[in-house]
């Protein structure tokens, strides 16, 4: 057994290495340190991650491909770094297992983010923008959730068997600090294939189809109903390329008989619509058209409303 001391001399390394990178990032992002900050940076602090960008998404979701990548890169670096304060020497020969436990979640990675800028560029699909806040509870659970919220198998797979090995890995090294353990053939064969199944998964799941699903409430009464809330999905919006809905120029909208109503809370699977004023220009008692037009211009199929006057 090596003393606490190596153990806490490399953990000190590791997070100076870390803050040192989360610097270099913030600096790349032009934020600089606190009270250093131009008006451009300010302006930009809501996108600004630093050293969380290791597992965090431009979406701003928490990543399960770059958990598992950013897990093993750095709980690799660290046990290495116990070696060389330790003084122990490194075996000459290189075990395949430790290869396919770095580049699994790396090409786990990489194809994720191909398959998914793909999509995008290709117009069939778009990364949405997480919603703000939900502290530290939501980010864990964006680990093993798709988009939506709903629990992922095959994210919660990948995960499940790298927790596993890896926790295998720790304790085998705390236990015989020689060099890298050995691990078992059988725990890094399942995290090769989680891996794959994760990507398999990626590229076959289609993207969520884009229609209204439901609007209340299910009729307007003029003068009376004052709002629609709206569900469905492909939405869209988020996108900090593209003015906000509502601003001048945002490509999105909510159409009642294609008269525009104000709209507010808009997520890819939610839209609330403000008829107010609007109302005045529908006709009465006939099934009036909604349509939801998202971030690319394209239009929902209508979804029939029944508008009525008012008693």
């Amino acid at each position: 057994m090596l003393a606490l001391w190596y153990y806490a001399a490399a953990a000190g390394g590791m997070l100076i290495v870390l803050i040192i990178l989360h610097l270099a990032a913030l600096g790349a992002q032009g934020v600089g340190l606190p009270g250093f900050r131009n008006d451009a940076a300010r302006s930009k602090r809501k996108e600004v991650r630093g050293v969380t960008s290791l597992v965090v998404g431009k979406d701003g979701r928490t990543s399960t491909s770059k958990i598992g990548a950013a897990m093993w890169t750095i709980g690799l670096c660290y046990v290495l770094l116990v070696l060389l304060i330790a003084g122990r020497s490194f075996d000459d020969t290189i075990d395949a297992n430790y290869l396919l436990l770095l580049g699994g979640p790396f090409i786990a990675l990489i194809g994720a983010k191909k398959i998914t800028s793909d999509r995008v560029d290709s117009g069939k699909g778009k990364k949405t923008k997480a919603e703000p806040g939900g502290g530290i509870s939501k980010r864990t659970a964006e680990v093993v959730t798709d988009d939506d919220g709903d629990v992922d198998i095959g994210d919660f797979q990948y995960l499940a068997f790298n927790l596993i090995t890896f926790a295998y890995f720790i304790v085998a090294f705390v236990r015989a600090p020689d060099g890298l353990p050995e691990l078992s053939d059988t725990m890094v064969a399942l995290t090769s294939a989680s891996a794959a199944g994760y990507l398999g998964k990626k590229a076959v799941t289609p993207e969520p189809a884009f229609k209204i699903r439901s609007v209340v409430p299910g009729r307007v009464i003029i003068g009376e109903t004052d709002k629609l809330q709206i569900s469905g999905s492909g939405f869209y919006s988020g996108d900090p390329d593209l003015p906000q809905p509502g601003e001048q120029g945002s490509p999105n909208a909510v159409l009642l008989d294609e008269v525009k109503l104000e709209t507010a809370n808009w997520t890819d699977t939610w839209v609330e619509a403000d008829l107010g004023l609007s109302s005045a220009g529908l006709k009465e008692n006939h099934q009036a058209e909604l349509v939801v037009v998202n971030d690319l211009g394209d239009r929902s199929e209508p979804l029939s409303v029944k508008v009525e006057e008012r008693d």
